[in-house]
């Protein structure tokens, strides 16, 4: 399989980040600013920078707070969740995949903020996600196979591992294959609390093929608290 060219996205972008309030008491999370930029538009930013043209950000808590990004950004399309409440983020993937929006995309979460942009590309070989590595972790890992492939997933490490990063990429056969996975998990209630990464790398991973495309620790920051928020400011203030 070759390089081509990318042209989609997804944010996924429904939650309401209950963990950076009072910050998300008005505002979804990736609209909270560091140093006065918004979260969003690092991942809008690198999009546009790389050419990506169809992006679709699906959205829940607060969801019409987003229009005021169509001033800057006026070819963003939306898609509200009505189940964001009572759902994990399997429910905005169902969504998206309805939608035929998961095919040869990038999915990307949020509440990243890219420090650097160019971990977003043009083009894409296969299906993908970004990860550095760590001797060990308490957050979301891959094991990996000598080629890189991801052979498990888990929410925490003692031993070397890659942590995760939610930005992936989709092939347009793997995207299709995705979709039809997450509606049909997501007709059972018993799977609606499931991340969504878990579809592809826990109930049905004998039939994906997804590598990790390696980055460093220092190019994307997940922000979960206002803690970790004040770190970062303070990080690339003295940068």
């Amino acid at each position: 399989m070759g390089a081509h060219r990318v042209t989609r996205a997804v944010i996924l972008a429904a939650g309401r980040g209950t963990r950076l309030a009072p910050l998300t008491d008005r505002v979804p999370k990736p609209l909270v600013p560091v140093n006065g930029t918004p979260i969003i538009t690092t991942i809008l930013d690198a999009l546009n920078a790389a050419g990506i043209s169809s992006i679709t950000i699906v959205r829940g808590y607060c969801g019409a707070a987003f229009d005021a990004l169509h001033a800057a950004y006026p070819h963003l399309a939306y898609i509200d969740n009505p189940d964001w409440e009572t759902a994990n983020n399997i429910s905005s993937i169902a969504l998206a995949g309805r939608d035929g929006l998961l095919e040869d995309s990038y999915v990307i979460e949020g509440d990243l903020f890219l420090a650097n942009p160019a971990v977003i590309t043009p083009t894409q070989e296969r299906t993908n996600y970004i990860a550095f590595p760590v001797e060990a972790t308490d957050d979301w890992c891959f094991d990996t196979d000598a080629a890189g492939k991801i052979t498990h997933i888990d929410t925490a490490s003692d031993h070397p591992c890659h942590q995760m990063l939610g930005l992936s990429y989709w092939t347009a056969e793997d995207g299709r294959r995705l979709a039809a996975c997450a509606n049909e998990l997501y007709r059972e209630e018993c799977y609606r609390q499931l991340y969504w990464d878990e579809i592809a790398l826990k109930y049905y991973l004998p039939e994906f093929s997804v590598h990790i495309r390696e980055c460093t620790r220092e190019d994307v920051w997940e922000i979960d608290t206002v803690e970790e928020l004040r770190a970062l400011e303070e990080r690339i203030k003295s940068v």
